[in-house]
């Protein structure tokens, strides 16, 4: 009974089929999964092989119009405005939030009892402002020509290195370069460090490190800190600044002392926005300066303990201003 059902059903389908093919030149595609039923393989079969039907008139075709050149053109042109306006819009946001952190991180205010507002931070000035609105416009407006924001596409680490070196941002792939480099030149002073933290750190970020591909760079390939900020500062012989909402550090060379390295001693300060983007930022003046990391003050030679010693007063005053408790083993990529 169930077996006569099941052809009952079949004939009907085929007949439903048969009569859309008529109706609009076409059946649809039979949903199967593979089976074994030789009558079930046949159905597939036999539909598969439905004659056409003299009568069935053809679908006419929708011929489309060609578009002239200037409907090209001003396709291609109302493309580039939206994209050019998503890209300002992103650049904008992106130096409003970068200012941010520039001021919470490295700005401090105080007030005196006349309740004025007095700003010591990374811009020189002796000005009093009256309000918090007016000192912040007056930041804003000074700090704008020191932030330089860099194109997002996960190499924007290693471009804010290379503007930090008084490079255009495209040497991004020099500075990767010469990162693996001074990994594998110093193999085993940089295994005994990264991998005393977590066993295959250093194979994981050299990995990290080591890419020279077009176009956008994978996550496993966007810079890495804490522990990149020791290899900056010992491969082009700087002082890295790492700013960020989460905490501030600084790394010096690991085994040279400041008096070995070329003087005025040059700075390279990356801020950590959006939780993923690097930019750079142009620190000037005597400005407080964040605590050493906690791999270089673990690590450093006898030697290079000078670093501490001759910023001791900045350092001091960083300490004392900012009354930081950040946690230095985070890590933070971009």
């Amino acid at each position: 009974m169930v077996d006569a059902r099941y052809k009952d059903t079949q004939v009907d389908v085929r007949d439903i089929k048969e009569h859309l093919f008529k109706l609009i030149g076409s059946t649809p595609t039979p949903i199967f999964e593979k089976d074994d039923d030789d009558a079930k393989m046949g159905e597939k079969d036999s539909l598969r092989k439905l004659p056409p039907d003299s009568k069935a008139k053809p679908k006419p075709k929708v011929q489309q119009q060609p578009e002239s050149a200037e409907q090209k053109s001003s396709k291609k042109a109302s493309k580039a405005g939206k994209e050019k306006g998503i890209d300002e819009i992103l650049n904008k946001k992106a130096e409003e939030i970068a200012l941010e952190n520039v001021i919470k991180v490295m700005t401090v205010y105080h007030s005196s009892t006349s309740r004025v507002y007095k700003k010591m931070s990374v811009f020189s000035t002796d000005q009093e402002f009256k309000s918090r609105e007016e000192m912040m416009e007056w930041v804003q407006n000074t700090a704008r020509d020191l932030i330089k924001n860099v194109d997002p596409d996960g190499n924007c680490g290693f471009r804010s290195v290379a503007v930090g070196l008084e490079l255009d941002e495209n040497f991004w792939g020099f500075i990767r370069s010469e990162l693996v480099h001074e990994m594998d030149a110093h193999q085993k002073i940089w295994r005994q460090i990264f991998d005393m933290v977590v066993p295959g750190e250093y194979n994981r970020l050299r990995r990290n490190i080591d890419h020279q591909g077009m176009g956008y760079a994978t996550g496993d390939h966007w810079m890495e800190m804490p522990h990149t900020g020791l290899l900056i500062a010992n491969r082009f012989y700087v002082i890295v600044h790492l700013l960020s909402i989460g905490g501030n550090q600084t790394f010096f060379h690991l085994l040279l002392g400041p008096n070995q390295v070329r003087s005025p001693h040059q700075v390279v300060s990356l801020v950590h926005v959006y939780t993923n983007h690097f930019i750079h930022v142009k620190l000037e003046g005597d400005y407080p300066m964040p605590l050493p990391n906690n791999l270089w003050s673990m690590n450093r030679s006898d030697v290079a303990a000078d670093w501490e010693v001759m910023y001791r007063s900045r350092i001091n005053r960083y300490r004392e201003l900012m009354n930081p408790n950040p946690d230095r083993s985070i890590q933070y990529v971009g």
